[in-house]
This record gives C-alpha cells, sequence and structure tokens, in this order.
C-alpha cells in the first residue's frame, strides 16, 4: 500500500521530522503533545492501511478513533474516559454496520 506514492512507514516519519523540527523552530508543542500527535499520525495510517486492504479490520477504526480521542484530550478537550468508550464504541458498531452490506456468507458443502 501506498499513500501519496510513498510507502506509509516514510511518511509517518518525515511528518515526525517535521514536527520535532517545527517545534526546534518555535512551533508552540510539548513533548507529551508531539507524542500524541505522532500516535494518532499512526493510528491514521493505520485506518488507511485497513480500507486498501481485505479484509477489513474493524479494529483498526476503533483504533484510530481512540487516539483521536487522546489527542483531543491531550490538547485539553473536556472528554471523560466514559465518553471516549463510548465514541469508541460506536464507531465499532457503525462500522460493523457498513461493512455487513458488503459481506456474504461462505458457500457451505455437504450436509
Amino acid at each position: 500500500m501506498t499513500i501519496l506514492g510513498r510507502e506509509p512507514a516514510l511518511l509517518l516519519d518525515a511528518l515526525k521530522v517535521a514536527l520535532v523540527m517545527g517545534a526546534t523552530f518555535g512551533l508552540d508543542v510539548t513533548t507529551d503533545q508531539q507524542t500524541w500527535i505522532v500516535a494518532a499520525l499512526a493510528a491514521g495510517f493505520g485506518l488507511a492501511k485497513a480500507f486498501t486492504t481485505r479484509p477489513f479490520a474493524v479494529t483498526a477504526v476503533t483504533d484510530f478513533v481512540t487516539a483521536a480521542g487522546i489527542l483531543a484530550i491531550g490538547f485539553g478537550a473536556n472528554i471523560s474516559q466514559a465518553q471516549l468508550a463510548s465514541l469508541v464504541a460506536f464507531a465499532s458498531v457503525v462500522t460493523v454496520l457498513v461493512q455487513r452490506a458488503q459481506i456474504t456468507p461462505a458457500a457451505t458443502t455437504g450436509a
């Protein structure tokens, strides 16, 4: 799988370096925030990979929503653990419902 014609790992590394370089040149992000951003980017690349491979992994969506929620909390969003858990559960259910329409049962042989 490629994103913009490049391997996801290469893009992720380039974004990490750009983030650290930006912080060096005055971008107002703490070390913790850099870690959260990189985690969210990694989850985003995992989500992109999930959408381009089959069978689709529902866990990629839930992992992405979890990472995005943690990133939001890290930047000061007023989200409780219970709210984040319900968002993750909702994303999982919606993903399964959408995916379910595209799944057919395997044919059985013999009886």
